[in-house]
C-alpha cells in the first residue's frame, strides 16, 4: 500500500489576528503576524543616506557662494 501526499502550499494570513483550526491536534487557535524588517528595506535606507550625504558634499562645494547667507544669518550660529 502506497500513501501519496500532495503538498500543501503553507497558509497566508493577513494582519489582523484570525482565529484558524490546526490541521494536526484540532485545536483552535488564534493566529499573531508580527512585520520584521528586512534586508532589502535596510539596503534601500543606506543607499538613500548615501545619495543624501553625496549630494549635500556636492551641493555645499559646487554653490558655497549661495549657501554662505543661511550659515551666517539664520541656521547656524557661527562667529564670523
Amino acid at each position: 500500500m502506497v500513501v501519496v501526499q500532495t503538498p500543501q502550499a503553507p497558509p497566508t494570513f493577513p494582519p489582523d489576528p484570525v482565529q484558524v483550526t490546526c490541521p494536526n491536534c484540532q485545536a483552535v487557535v488564534m493566529t499573531v503576524t508580527e512585520p520584521i524588517s528586512g534586508l532589502l528595506m535596510w539596503m534601500v535606507v543606506g543607499g538613500l543616506c548615501i545619495i543624501g550625504s553625496v549630494a549635500r558634499l556636492c551641493l555645499t562645494l559646487i554653490f558655497p557662494p549661495f549657501l554662505h547667507p543661511f550659515v551666517t544669518t539664520g541656521w547656524v550660529k557661527l562667529d564670523v
